[in-house]
């Protein structure tokens, strides 16, 4: 979920949520089983929050899904893979 926005913005598998260092933008809701992005008003500002994330996991090597990304830094994935 994004924060002020009513539908989700997309999935995470449970798992991963817990293997990932969130930092200070982002939100756990355990209970209402949720990650929200708090931060950031504009699209670029909530860009940029979302490419720290994931340069953080990259550069930790904890998540070995996020050493998939290439030029794109958020591919699309579905089911399968």
């Amino acid at each position: 979920m994004i924060e002020g926005y009513e539908l989700p913005f997309g999935y995470i598998r449970s798992v991963k949520v817990e293997q990932i260092k969130w930092p200070d933008c982002w939100k756990i809701e355990s209970e209402l089983k949720m990650l929200i992005l708090n931060s950031g008003k504009s699209p670029d500002e909530r860009n940029a929050f979302m490419t720290k994330t994931l340069q953080q996991e990259h550069e930790g090597g904890e998540v070995t899904e996020v050493h998939k990304l290439s030029a794109e830094m958020c591919p699309i994935y579905g089911r399968d893979g």
